[in-house]
């Protein structure tokens, strides 16, 4: 798989292409680098040759154990998967489609343990917000409008 020594190597060619190639915002470009640098940080403390599949479970794992928000966790995977695109497109790194779908078949809790079931209002709720909304003066049409 892709070594740690040439993801490393890498870091800087990624910043120039986030700045040059890309529309993303500067913060989020800064972001990016930011974090592709924090996973090579744990990388190098959790002492590996190279990165596989089993290596971005143990780093998920990782942040998961650490009890990161559920958002923490999606950024920073999002980073990692726009590095390792651009390894793929610009540095021909073929391992790096294997990391990817890995990388996409990791799940980040929610972080309330449970999910919230959709539901509709009940035309009572549905009626009284319609009546509510039509008692304004001026915006109430516009309000009913945006209710129905």
């Amino acid at each position: 798989m892709v070594t740690r020594i040439s993801l490393t190597r890498s870091v800087t060619a990624f910043k120039g292409y986030l700045d040059n190639a890309t529309k993303l915002a500067p913060t989020t470009r800064s972001r990016y680098v930011i974090e592709v640098n924090r996973f090579l940080e744990w990388l190098s403390e959790n002492p590996r040759g190279e990165i596989t599949p089993g290596v971005l479970l143990e780093w998920h794992s990782a942040l998961v154990r650490d009890n990161l928000a559920s958002a923490t966790i999606l950024q920073r995977q999002s980073a990692l998967k726009k590095f390792l695109s651009y390894l793929k497109k610009y540095q021909a790194v073929n391992e790096a489609e294997a990391l990817l779908d890995a990388l996409a078949e990791l799940q980040v809790p929610d972080g309330t343990g449970s999910q919230r079931e959709p539901y509709a209002l009940e035309d009572g709720q549905v009626i009284k917000m319609l009546e509510a909304a039509g008692a304004h003066r001026g915006s109430g049409a516009r309000d009913r409008a945006i209710i129905h």
